[in-house]
């Protein structure tokens, strides 16, 4: 946390909070009404987290300025940052979808648990991990003046987004579309304040019908594609098995593939005719984390 006269900075981890530091420290390394943080615990401070360390702490009339980011760009920085630091922690595929990462103390945080403490902090204004040379000089022109603004901004531009981690950025590499929409839905509020932020949340184009099944066999996602296939709403599927769904396709090739699939951990490609359209039909079986992952299309046969 950076607290000025006139405003505080809340550093909000891996949102290109050094960044924004190092930017200040240059402009306001001759200001003596302005405070940084001189013990590393206190960094990461919420508001609410700074009145429990500091009594009598209040911001009063100042200019509260965060920082954020793109959910999926937050995650894969955070999940990385972990794994590169002992005891270099190690998410899984579903903790990833589900936007978890570990700490270093090995406990499991949450992107919705995390956004909260900041989001629902009484924040006035929001730098953009993705527009920071702009934000920065609109939220904090008028706080430096605009000699040192141009000179913060030429320094924010120069080193934004900075990292010493070496990772694929891709989100291509580590969701398909269906996963990123999994992804927010399982953390809304951070959601939420992207649509209010950005105008929208991020997603990626749909290869085609698709679907994942879990170990008993049940829908735990459906792309929209498949279900204008079937002609069945998220509602009729999403939880149920695929059997309850789809009772004609008991004792099929494309169910018995899938139930071989799940036992013997093996993908399969499969050319039939399925039983529920009485359609060709071609599906790519792929074992994951926890059940199955299917994609089909229609007329190959």
């Amino acid at each position: 946390m950076i607290v000025g006269k006139t405003f505080v900075w809340l550093h909000f981890p891996k949102c290109a909070g050094h960044t924004v530091e190092q930017a200040l420290r240059s402009a306001l390394r001759r200001r003596r009404d302005v405070e940084f943080d001189q013990d590393p615990s206190g960094w990461h401070d919420s508001l609410e987290d700074r009145r429990r360390r500091v009594a009598g702490f209040d911001p009063g009339d100042r200019a509260v300025i965060c920082g954020f980011r793109r959910l999926p760009f937050w995650i894969l920085s955070r999940v990385h940052y972990e794994a590169s630091r002992p005891p270099y922690h190690t998410v899984t595929r579903a903790m990833l979808r589900r936007g978890e990462f570990f700490h270093q103390n090995g406990q499991v945080g949450r992107a919705d648990d995390y956004v909260s403490r900041y989001a629902d902090s009484g924040v006035d204004r929001w730098i953009r991990t993705e527009h920071m040379a702009e934000d920065f000089e609109r939220h904090f022109g008028d706080i430096l003046g605009s000699q040192l603004a141009r000179a913060a901004v030429r320094k924010v531009r120069r080193v934004v987004n900075g990292t010493r981690l070496n990772y694929v950025r891709s989100l291509e590499f580590y969701f398909t579309a269906e996963e990123l929409e999994e992804l927010y839905a399982a953390n809304p509020l951070w959601a939420q304040a992207e649509r209010r932020l950005y105008g929208d949340v991020l997603r990626l184009p749909s290869a085609g019908p698709s679907y994942r099944l879990d170990e008993q066999m049940r829908f735990v996602s459906a792309s929209e594609v498949a279900l204008d296939t079937w002609g069945k709403s998220a509602a009729d599927v999403i939880g149920r098995g695929l059997l309850d769904v789809f009772p004609l396709a008991r004792g099929s090739e494309p169910y018995e593939a899938q139930q071989l699939a799940l036992k013997t951990r093996q993908a399969a490609d499969l050319e039939t005719v399925s039983p529920t359209l009485g359609a060709p039909v071609r599906l790519e079986i792929r074992p994951g984390p926890g059940g199955l992952d299917v994609r089909f299309e229609l007329g190959r046969v």
